[in-house]
């Protein structure tokens, strides 16, 4: 009887090993940063701008920072499904979290200086995460309508 000896198995997630990982992890990192520097630049904003161009400042930001975030984790060739929706998940909420400790934080500020201009964190955290949220909706739904109309 012959047995057959099973190929060894190559590394199938970012953190079994490769540069599959360490591309992961520093894509990771890297948005972390960039999530900070960019609530550092809309606490200096959100002093000087009135709620609703607050608001939409706060949206574009999102859905510049929600593009670059998709485009990098997409760009990561090792990702399985799993660790891009522990990406996709974490990353907003990171971010979301940090929009709204920052804004909280502006608001003290804010009253403490008498600038006067103070914003509800949780609503520009809502903006925030809409617009975050909009390029990890709309390229689906492209990447599917692309695909019913046979074009690749």
């Amino acid at each position: 009887m012959r047995t057959r000896k099973a190929p060894p198995r190559q590394a199938s997630h970012p953190t079994q090993g490769g540069s599959g990982w360490v591309l992961y992890w520093l894509t990771i990192l890297t948005i972390a940063v960039l999530s900070v520097f960019a609530s550092g630049a809309l606490a200096i904003l959100l002093f000087a701008i009135g709620d609703s161009r607050a608001l939409l400042v706060v949206a574009v930001f999102g859905l510049m920072f929600g593009h670059v975030t998709f485009s990098l984790l997409r760009a990561v060739d090792a990702l399985e499904a799993r660790h891009r929706v522990f990406a996709a998940a974490f990353i907003p909420l990171a971010a979301i979290a940090n929009i709204v400790a920052v804004t909280s934080a502006a608001n003290g500020i804010s009253v403490s200086l008498n600038l006067g201009s103070q914003h509800n964190p949780a609503l520009v955290g809502a903006a925030y995460g809409a617009a975050f949220a909009l390029p990890w909706l709309v390229a689906p739904a492209v990447n599917f309508i692309r695909v019913r109309q046979g074009k690749n």
